[in-house]
């Protein structure tokens, strides 16, 4: 998928692995047979996901990036719908699968194409105006 790919490779590296563990929960909530390994893979999301953001926060802190508040406050939303999800999931709701579901495309095809891209297009900017600096 291109809009993972920004071509810095340790993001894109975790970006694809995102999509990996979103790949793996569609099918195992499509089968609905086994809760564990949805627990475990909802588990793995939020652990893998804060040790992104918190690479990606390095990332914009080190850069100045002027929008750095902003785009931590769409992690913080992330994390706290997956703690949601994963305590809905334990009551064992078809809809809130669904929506988690959902919601973690829509994360895919919005955040990443924007805000990780805004970040990304202001470093190599930066970048460049810095190598025509010298």
């Amino acid at each position: 998928m291109d809009f993972l790919h920004f071509g810095i490779k340790t993001i894109d590296v975790q970006h694809q692995k995102f999509y990996t563990l979103l790949n793996e929960l569609r099918l195992y909530n499509t089968n609905r047979d086994d809760n564990l390994a949805i627990i475990n893979i909802i588990d793995e999301l939020k652990a893998y996901a804060v040790y992104h953001f918190e690479l990606e926060k390095r990332i914009m802190t080190k850069s100045r990036f002027p929008r750095i508040e902003a785009h931590l406050q769409q992690h913080n939303i992330f994390v706290q719908k997956v703690d949601e999800f994963k305590l809905a999931y334990n009551y064992q709701s078809a809809a809130l699968s669904d929506q988690m579901i959902n919601f973690l495309q829509k994360w895919f095809m919005v955040h990443i194409p924007t805000w990780d891209k805004d970040y990304v297009d202001f470093i190599k900017n930066k970048k460049e105006l810095n190598s025509n600096d010298e």
